[in-house]
């Protein structure tokens, strides 16, 4: 894997947004966790596999003999099952009203947590090697047309923030740990998060590789779940307009329940 350094965020804010009926999501902030999930898991989403490739790489990858093309493609795969991401709309005030009325913000039946760039850079900082050869990359996503432009061949992790142009409105910034490699072994192993250690060892037989290495210490392995200072990270909590009485009352309640209540602005 080549050295990746993702573009800096250009934002002052960043929001999270998610439906309501998926506020149960919201408690892991309260609690004091920023949740990762392994990129895989990402779903439909975006209609595309996460870190599918542009057509111009494929067409590289289509010259070279097929024992080569089989590792790169394998390269790739693994890039995936290795990678954990949280997913953030960057925004100088609050989130678009494209974005909250999109699945994301529940069509404007959802919540919103806003942070800053600063907060994710030191909620991350203790388990980011200062020379920026990862675990956790942090950066700017690139709209990308998948047809026509390409990506740094061989670079497996840029691959993870090269996304279609047609989803461009998200303007999106991530945070990504990537659990292979010696300072994964460094900064991840035996490093504790919001509900256990940040990893948990797989052997030889139950990794997709085939080698002894790390996944995710929460949810089956499918979840990294890092500590942060809640009442530093959370700045502000947004409900979207179309949140009934009844839900914003419940939600407000469980905020109130974490000493949060003032973060919430209208």
């Amino acid at each position: 894997m080549r050295d990746f350094r993702p573009r800096k965020v250009d934002s002052r804010y960043l929001w999270h947004l998610m439906p309501m009926d998926r506020a149960a999501k919201l408690e892991t902030f309260l609690e004091g966790g920023l949740w990762l999930s392994r990129i895989d898991t990402f779903g439909p989403i975006k209609l595309t596999k996460e870190g599918e490739l542009p057509r111009r790489n494929i067409g590289l990858l289509e010259k070279m003999p097929s024992f080569m093309v089989e590792w790169v493609e394998r390269q790739y795969e693994l890039a995936v099952l290795r990678s954990y991401a949280s997913c953030w709309s960057k925004g100088d005030h609050t989130p678009s009203e494209d974005l909250w009325d999109s699945s994301f913000g529940g069509n404007g039946n959802g919540i919103a947590i806003c942070t800053t760039p600063e907060e994710i850079s030191a909620a991350t900082d203790a388990i980011t090697s200062k020379d920026g050869n990862g675990p956790v990359y942090f950066g700017s996503v690139d709209y990308i047309d998948h047809s026509t432009h390409q990506i740094p061949e061989g670079n497996t992790l840029y691959a993870a923030f090269a996304i279609k142009s047609g989803y461009s409105a998200e303007n999106e910034a991530r945070v990504l740990i990537h659990s292979y490699g010696a300072n994964a072994v460094k900064y991840l192993l035996y490093t504790a998060g919001l509900y256990g250690p940040l990893v948990m060892h797989l052997s030889s037989a139950q990794s997709s590789s085939g080698e002894r290495e790390f996944s995710g210490g929460h949810q089956d392995g499918k979840a990294i779940v890092i500590k942060i200072n809640k009442q530093q990270f959370i700045h502000k909590i947004v409900f979207g307009k179309s949140v009934n009485p009844e839900d914003r009352n419940r939600v407000t309640k469980l905020i109130a329940k974490y000493g949060l209540e003032s973060k919430i602005t209208d």
